[in-house]
């Protein structure tokens, strides 16, 4: 095998880990709020501390990519997901769950922003996109496998066990990384010229990375609330389907992901980046929309179709770490994808701690801390029209690409 394939390999199997820890909390959630006894603020804080931890990595991580690149400094990061998984594994509370959540974010922080950097100089602008695409489909499966295999692994093995597993995989993806992701572009290990934070004030002064990062956040916040954790609940209680079939979804939500990372990056190699981002952010503040309507015990054909929908147009904003890339010389990348990332994760620490929050004002069915269906609804209100609020603001920069 090519080293070039090789370096793919390593961060789709790191990546795969990534969304799998960052989803779990979905089809565990009833387990978790049994167990520990959490209400839905405390379950939402908790899973959305992954995002906050991963959030703040990203400026410093960023700096050290353009100065270090990805072969040492992903894999050094991910040793506390190893350490977060143990102590999730062994908890004992609300406040040891936290923070072993809170140090998978960490570990998992580097990933996606270290292949952006390792894959530089092994692939063409012209392919990048696809590439990346590619790298972050196949990686996504993990949000396949977190939702029906989670939940038969969790019932017959226990959460705890899954997690423990887990403290070793991720050592031994570190290591593959470690091995084989060596930098083509040796040359541009240093950054040429340009301070740490005069690159990152340099960035942060253009208007159009502040419109492609608060979309960033608006998308990724609403799409990963849901598939790390709101989902599942919503269509337990508000929809009223059953574990099995709440799993199945769940895992075909996964895999309309899967399908919307491989296809966007195709799309926008061949259509545009701006205008695949901009139809594809419409229709998914649409199915929000859609999903706020959604009556319940709805036929089990239009959920599967709905979820998948939501699921493929949801990940379209990962191009967006690409649209950015394109606007930064090379030595500026690791900090401008960053950049954009930071606020991504931000919103879904924000959003998926707000809705729980949220979701709390309204009654309490029973003891189990079941919420009424409403609740849920206006949730998917409440995101899909910020989502829409995030693209008025980011149209002027596909409107200019357009009279270009």
């Amino acid at each position: 095998m090519s080293k070039k394939a090789l370096i793919f390999l390593s961060f789709v199997s790191a990546y795969f880990l990534s969304y799998f820890f960052r989803t779990a909390n979905a089809v565990i959630s009833k387990d978790l709020a049994l167990d520990f006894q959490l209400d839905a603020a405390q379950l939402g804080l908790m899973t959305s501390i992954f995002f906050l931890t991963f959030a703040a990595a990203q400026l410093p991580f960023g700096a050290i990519l353009d100065h270090f690149g990805a072969r040492f400094s992903t894999p050094i990061l991910m040793l506390s997901a190893s350490l977060g998984c143990l102590l999730f594994a062994k908890a004992q509370s609300f406040w040891h769950l936290s923070l072993g959540r809170g140090l998978i974010g960490l570990g998992m922080a580097g990933i996606l922003m270290g292949a952006y950097k390792a894959f530089e100089g092994w692939f063409e602008n012209r392919e990048f996109a696809t590439t990346i695409g590619m790298m972050v489909g196949l990686g996504s499966m993990g949000g396949i496998i977190s939702g029906g295999p989670l939940l038969w692994l969790s019932q017959h093995y226990g959460w705890r066990s899954v997690f423990a597993v887990g403290t070793v995989i991720v050592i031994i993806a570190a290591l593959f990384i470690m091995l084989v992701a060596e930098r083509k572009d040796r040359k541009q290990h240093r950054i040429q010229g340009i301070g740490l934070w005069q690159g990152f004030q340099r960035i942060f002064s253009e208007v159009s990375f502040w419109r492609i990062a608060l979309l960033n956040c608006a998308l990724v916040g609403s799409m990963l609330s849901y598939q790390s954790l709101w989902m599942a609940p919503y269509l337990g209680q508000a929809l009223e389907f059953q574990d099995g079939t709440l799993g199945t979804l769940m895992s075909i939500l996964g895999i309309g992901a899967v399908v919307g990372y491989f296809i966007s990056g195709w799309l926008c190699d061949r259509f545009g980046m701006l205008s695949v981002i901009t139809l594809s952010s419409f229709a998914f503040c649409l199915f929000q929309l859609v999903f706020a309507l959604m009556p319940s015990q709805s036929p089990m054909l239009l959920m599967s179709l709905a979820i998948f929908g939501f699921g493929m147009l949801g990940v379209s904003a990962i191009q967006l770490l690409s649209l950015v890339r394109s606007y930064f010389p090379s030595e500026l990348s690791g900090r401008a994808v960053t950049g954009v990332n930071l606020f991504g994760f931000l919103g879904i620490f924000s959003l998926q701690w707000f809705l729980g929050l949220f979701i709390r004002q309204f009654p309490s069915t029973t003891a189990l801390n079941l919420y009424e269906a409403k609740a849920y609804r206006f949730s998917f209100l409440l995101t899909g029209l910020l989502c829409l609020a995030a693209l008025a603001f980011f149209l002027p920069e596909w409107w200019r690409s357009r009279k270009a």
